[in-house]
């Protein structure tokens, strides 16, 4: 375990750099049976695992004591080894963490708080994630079950700390030849990770953000989705939806896409609203080209979030990469409360994000036109699964309430 220092802190609740220099390596005086043994196969190696927030008071004192022998001494000791964090009311709710100092007493009042913070150098589990998704059989299912099989293990605990190290070196060059200077990063088992991704199938352990994680945490979160050939009738319907789902303070949530995600998007922020864009790839890269200048406008005042691993998406062409978009289109409906389907053909991918709101025991909202157009069955395949049809705004608000 190593300390943490100002460039390896947590990130906040605003995309803040990640450390761009590799941290001092561990010392033998602290470290104790902790430490990874160098004997240990390269690159890839069996989890360690991490201590839980039930681990036993006896463990939690050997840890407590290692910590102790890297900060000051006991009686005016201040929490140097560990980020403690607060709820605090915010305009967007409460749940958006804050860096505090703590004295060491009242960390030793809470145990299982105390473990629960353990420091993360993000720049290891940033490189390690990558590394994972380099290997060649890498794919969203087999990482969601490798880390199912290490249950507790962070990405650094299965990747050489030294390769994590120089992979993330690669993701930070490349982020810096696009520009990107500050991002923010969310790991599974941190405390700032939003835990209802896990209702995903197979959930993602890491992702990347641009803008204000507040907005995630912020209440009454929904999806706006469709095709991307939006119909003169469908791009009405999406307007006048956004409209009235921002009137009711509903932050809107979208992937960014041509049609009917690109009009959500604008239509939230051109009538005051908040929006989140989940999009199907890296921060560094847009998709399509003309959505640019939006895309940089939602992560300046807003919020974009990734799931999809930089280096993977670079040495891969584009029959590869394009997987990646319905993968975020579970992410996407884990987030929110409930995904609103405006348009969208037999075919599209929309109706992978309506399984997977369905099977993650989301709301799903399919809008009457749907019901209407004979040329499609799935509207009513949906709703004998439980969507629920919309005729008028109110079938939304009465749901949602």
């Amino acid at each position: 375990m190593r300390p943490v220092t100002p460039q390896h802190r947590a990130l906040h609740s605003r995309a803040a750099p990640v450390p761009t220099t590799a941290p001092p390596p561990r010392s033998a005086s602290w470290s104790g049976s902790a430490d990874r043994s160098t004997s240990q196969p390269p690159h890839l190696r069996a989890a360690q695992g991490r201590p839980s927030a039930t681990a036993s008071v006896t463990g939690a004192r050997r840890r407590q004591s290692r910590c102790l022998q890297a900060a000051l001494p006991y009686d005016n000791c201040i929490h140097v080894l560990y980020i403690c964090t607060v709820s605090r009311r915010t305009k967007f709710g409460v749940g958006a963490s804050t860096l505090i100092r703590t004295p060491c007493k009242e960390i030793m009042s809470a145990w299982p708080e105390f473990l629960a913070n353990k420091p993360v150098n993000t720049r290891a589990e940033l490189g390690a994630y990558e590394y994972l998704w380099q290997q060649p059989s890498s794919n969203t299912k087999r990482l969601a079950q490798l880390f199912e099989s290490h249950p507790g293990s962070l990405p650094s605990d299965l990747v050489d700390e030294d390769v994590a190290q120089r992979v993330a070196g690669e993701v930070v060059k490349q982020f810096a030849k696009r520009g990107i200077k500050r991002f923010g990063v969310r790991i599974n088992g941190m405390h700032d990770y939003p835990g209802r991704l896990r209702d995903a199938t197979e959930p993602v352990e890491f992702l990347y953000f641009l803008g204000s994680w507040e907005l995630a945490e912020a209440p009454r979160r929904v999806a706006v989705v469709g095709t991307r050939k939006v119909t003169a009738e469908g791009a009405a319907r999406t307007r006048k939806l956004v409209r009235a789902l921002v009137e009711h303070d509903f932050t809107i949530v979208s992937g960014l896409a041509q049609g009917v995600d690109t009009i959500a998007h604008q239509t939230a922020i051109e009538h005051g609203g908040r929006t989140i864009a989940v999009i199907g790839t890296p921060i560094s890269e847009v998709y399509p080209k003309e959505n640019a200048e939006l895309q940089r406008r939602i992560a300046e005042e807003f919020l974009v979030v990734s799931q999809v691993p930089v280096l993977r998406y670079k040495a891969q062409g584009p029959n590869g990469n394009r997987l990646f978009f319905p993968e975020r289109n579970k992410t996407m409906s884990a987030l929110t409360e409930a995904t609103i389907i405006v348009e969208a053909s037999e075919t599209s991918g929309t109706l992978i994000q309506a399984k997977a709101a369905l099977d993650q025991g989301r709301k799903l909202f399919i809008l009457e036109s749907n019901f209407n157009n004979s040329a499609i069955t799935w509207p009513a395949r949906f709703e004998k699964l439980g969507a629920i049809r919309v005729r008028e705004f109110e079938d939304i608000a009465r749901h949602l309430a």
